[in-house]
């Protein structure tokens, strides 16, 4: 169970709202050198770049990157998840691949992983599972720190859509929302 005290407090208090809500905009924030590379690969169901991750709610917005904590890299969400201006491209999601139908579908539960890490961080979110529901299909996008060899501390984002992390057996759940 996750009290007010526990270290996902914050993640908790700003994800709950999304439950229920629909996605209508996913969106990539590479940094401007890794646009190209994005682009050549962002129809596949997995792939990773430096950057942010935009996702726009009924009503709502959730920015997602990357920030360093003692010597390893965690997720991060809100303010603390923004770049300096013109400095991150805006790439909307493939609309004829792995990523079809995601945006439209409404946010039923999402879930906080931790993983591998040198000198542990005292659990900090390395990872989030969404689970998205539309009128024809279920579907699951994770978001997390890492690259190709799936989630780990890196200055980079991995992401995916219906696939876990090559290195998912690594990960531990740390809560789920709505608990």
């Amino acid at each position: 169970m996750t009290t007010a005290a526990s270290p996902h407090a914050d993640w908790i208090s700003a994800l709950s709202p999304l439950i229920g809500r629909r996605l209508d905009a996913l969106i990539w924030m590479p940094m401007i050198s890794d646009t190209p590379q994005l682009v050549a690969e962002f129809e596949g169901p997995a792939f990773s770049f430096t950057g942010s991750v935009f996702l726009s709610f009924e009503g709502a917005s959730l920015i997602l990157s990357w920030r360093q904590v003692g010597y390893e890299m965690v997720l991060d969400h809100g303010p603390r998840a923004s770049w300096g201006a013109h400095t991150l491209d805006r790439v909307r999601i493939a609309m004829n691949g792995a990523w079809t139908q995601v945006e439209g579908s409404v946010l039923k539960q999402l879930e906080l992983f931790t993983g591998p890490t040198m000198v542990d961080p005292e659990g900090e979110v390395m990872a989030l599972r969404l689970a998205l529901e539309n009128q024809t299909r279920r579907s699951h996008v994770w978001i997390g720190v890492g690259g190709p060899a799936g989630v780990f501390s890196m200055d980079d984002l991995w992401v995916a859509v219906d696939m876990d992390p090559p290195n998912r057996v690594d990960l531990s759940l740390l809560a789920t929302v709505p608990a």
